[in-house]
């Protein structure tokens, strides 16, 4: 790996991290999110938000290789018939 595109990836890095620092400081109001009857417990926007796109992080994943292995059954089921 040369030297600049490892320069690139940790400036990268270093400034997701900053991004999410500063998010994480300007969104500190409480919010209680509620959906029907149940409601969360009070806590800062920021938290709701990074939540959502851990989550998003790991779903996403998961549901591609689900319609990936679809998809491959599918083809060996034509192929087969």
């Amino acid at each position: 790996m040369s030297k600049i595109r490892q320069f690139v990836e940790i400036a990268l890095l270093i400034l997701v991290v900053a991004v999410v620092i500063v998010f994480t400081l300007e969104n500190d109001q409480r919010v209680s999110l509620v959906f029907f009857t149940w409601s969360t417990p009070q806590a800062p926007v920021a938290v709701y938000v990074i939540l959502a796109l851990l989550i998003g992080c790991c779903l996403g994943p998961v549901i591609s290789s689900l319609t990936r292995l679809r998809s491959r059954r599918a083809a060996k089921a034509r192929i087969q018939s």
